[in-house]
């Protein structure tokens, strides 16, 4: 099975890959060669025009879920986010440990009524 670590040099060949630009060349040369193939392709065209700038959505946003509260999308790995959802939860847990705990408190309480009774 594969390590689940990157090691130091793999990490430093993406940031010379990044900071050369290497990658814009890539992308470029990828968008021309779908372009060659479908001219007619509008989205392809922006795209082509957009590489460098922070207009193309990057793939990373599409996979973070989203959480909204009050009307505001917030991303979920905000440490906010992340501290009240595990907040709520505790709070659930507790709740049902609180119910369950009274149950059986008057199940007990029920149990010595009707034991005085007899």
């Amino acid at each position: 099975m594969a390590g689940k670590n990157t090691s130091p040099a793999e990490k430093a060949r993406f940031a010379i890959y990044k900071s050369s630009q290497i990658w814009k060349a890539n992308r470029t040369e990828s968008l021309k060669r779908h372009l060659e193939k479908h001219p007619e392709d509008a989205v392809a065209k922006a795209a082509l025009n957009a590489i460098g700038t922070k207009d193309k959505p990057r793939r990373a946003e599409y996979r973070k879920s989203r959480v909204v509260i009050d009307g505001v999308p917030v991303r979920a790995s905000d440490r906010l986010v992340r501290e009240i959802t595990r907040k709520v939860k505790a709070a659930a847990r507790a709740s049902v440990y609180r119910q369950k705990a009274d149950a059986a408190e008057a199940a007990k309480q029920r149990k010595a009524t009707a034991m005085k009774g007899k």
